[in-house]
């Protein structure tokens, strides 16, 4: 069963030094806007990134995307290859921006060059 992590959990780990991953899924010109902490960026779009199944399989992995949908993905994917410590950020990095960093207003926008 997959589980999740909301932005308020995922910054107390941070805050505690908890050794985690954090996989960043966004595209890399989100990513270097503005990423969690920490964050490793492996861009999601349509298939895993081969260095996904490097990962240590003893550690907690949390991944994150835009709003929780496409990490949801990566997030099962990982389960199914026998990672058993992958959570998902609920509502992805929004959620982070809005509840973490109190920025209520951010948004984002796809364009059609980031969706080819």
């Amino acid at each position: 069963m997959l589980r999740s992590i909301s932005a308020q959990e995922l910054r107390e780990k941070i805050e505690n030094h908890e050794d985690l991953i954090i996989i960043d899924t966004r595209l890399p010109r989100f990513y270097k806007e503005s990423h969690i902490p920490h964050a490793v960026n492996m861009p999601f779009v349509f298939e895993m990134p081969g260095e996904a199944y490097t990962l240590p399989k003893d550690k907690a992995i949390v991944v994150s995307c835009y709003i929780g949908r496409s990490s949801k993905a990566f997030a099962f994917m990982l389960s199914e290859k026998g990672y058993e410590k992958v959570l998902n950020l609920t509502g992805g990095y929004t959620a982070w921006k809005k509840e973490v960093e109190g920025d209520e207003n951010y948004t984002f926008t796809l364009t059609e060059e980031d969706e080819e």
